[in-house]
């Protein structure tokens, strides 16, 4: 019995390979290393608050969002000076959890029509990162990768 429902609901908990942080705001994260770990890249702005990150500790697979209460233009320039190029959406059809996606995965990030720039990560794995900017919401959201060869 134990078997199969490990069959049916996959590894995990304690045996799960994916790690889901939330933090009230930069300083938390910050105090927490999730930069220092590159969980959240640096695209995050001093004034970010909600801050959510998903990653698989094998693979490097991360998805993130975050809300700059005063808007996107920070984040803008920040993807500006990485040498970010604008791309289409979607980011990401979002993190999965048991059975569905994260409820914290906007749903304007499975959009063709999201505002969406791609970088490459400099150092380390070999890294692209996609992130959406929703205007109106005042969320960014970003989906780490492996870099397509």
């Amino acid at each position: 019995m134990s078997a199969m429902m490990v069959a049916l609901l996959g590894c995990v908990g304690r045996f799960s390979e994916d790690f889901e942080s939330q933090y009230p705001d930069v300083n938390a994260a910050r105090a927490d290393g999730a930069f220092d770990r590159r969980w959240l890249p640096e695209i995050v702005p001093e004034d970010s608050i909600d801050i959510r990150e998903m990653h698989n500790i094998s693979s490097n697979v991360t998805w993130g969002c975050f809300v700059v209460p005063s808007g996107t233009e920070e984040v803008r320039r920040k993807l500006n000076s990485l040498g970010a190029s604008r791309v289409r959406g979607p980011i990401s059809s979002g993190p999965r959890g048991l059975f569905r996606v994260r409820a914290w995965w906007p749903q304007s990030m499975t959009s063709t029509t999201v505002e969406a720039y791609r970088f490459d990560e400099v150092g380390g794995a070999q890294l692209s990162v996609i992130v959406g900017l929703d205007r109106q919401q005042k969320t960014t959201c970003f989906h780490r990768r492996l870099r397509a060869t």
